[in-house]
């Protein structure tokens, strides 16, 4: 009987042993991979959302900076208009150019070939062209190449120059975030008056006869543009999250397409 008892207790140890030994490695990596997939679905949205708030904050304080800078260089204007670089008619392009053939530029090509961030840079206000961490990242106008010339802001004569004097600026930056400066067009709702009309105080448009300068970033993610909006007026903001359009305020744009929309922020007037 003892002997039974022995070979019983070392049978059961010998059980609790094999017990113990642990998990198998492919047990392990099944946890592995399920507590990974937990880590993954909290952390990689976390993740995108600091990603998006560090997009949205770098540009809003982008934007402070050149809306000063537009303030500065209408101090030191001394009275002097803002040069436009939206051009309505081809009296404008002759307004705000110098140059025999420059000044029979056609109006389109004086407006893609002209930003306003370039007379700030002209002006000694700022060092670098408007280019935010928003919206589509291209930074090179259509036209470009390594020995082509882009227009040159001449603080002394207040006009656009280009050497050498052409009627057709190659470079083209309507497809680049930029600063532009225009007429008003208060009989234009703000969503669709790309950058020429704003309500600010969510009703009143413009006035008549102002120029006005606002930044233009191409090609904005909508829900971006919606974060952007909330941090200049979140009172007027009058977009969903889902990407209607944005009427009212600082912010505006047109109802995105495939969640994309170019956004008009304003900047100043005169």
């Amino acid at each position: 009987m003892k002997t039974t008892q022995d070979n019983t207790s070392r049978s059961g140890g010998i059980r609790r042993l094999r017990s113990a030994k642990g998990y198998t490695l492919i047990e392990v990596l099944l946890v592995t991979l399920i507590i990974g997939g937990i880590i993954a679905a909290i952390g990689i949205p976390t993740f995108n959302t600091i990603r998006q708030n560090n997009r949205v904050d770098s540009t809003y304080t982008m934007l402070q900076t050149y809306a000063n800078a537009v303030s500065q260089f209408d101090q030191m204007s001394n009275g002097s208009v803002y040069p436009l670089t939206v051009a309505a008619t081809t009296a404008d392009v002759t307004a705000n150019t110098t140059g025999a053939l420059l000044q029979t530029a056609s109006v389109a090509n004086f407006s893609n070939a002209a930003r306003f961030d370039q007379v700030l840079v002209g002006a000694g206000l700022i060092n670098a062209f408007f280019s935010p961490a928003m919206g589509n990242q291209t930074r090179l106008p259509t036209g470009w190449t390594t020995t082509s010339q882009d227009l040159i802001w001449s603080p002394t004569a207040r006009t656009f120059s280009l050497t050498t004097d052409t009627a057709t600026p190659a470079h083209n930056w309507s497809p680049i975030s930029r600063l532009i400066c225009q007429a008003s067009a208060p009989a234009t709702a703000p969503n669709t008056a790309a950058g020429a009309n704003f309500r600010l105080d969510g009703s009143t448009n413009l006035p008549s006869g102002v120029r006005v300068v606002s930044a233009v970033i191409r090609g904005c993610n909508a829900t971006d543009a919606y974060l952007l909006a909330q941090k200049y007026n979140p009172q007027l903001v009058d977009a969903t999250a889902a990407g209607s359009a944005q009427t009212r305020g600082r912010v505006v744009w047109a109802t995105p397409s495939s969640g994309v929309c170019d956004v008009y922020v304003y900047l100043g007037q005169q």
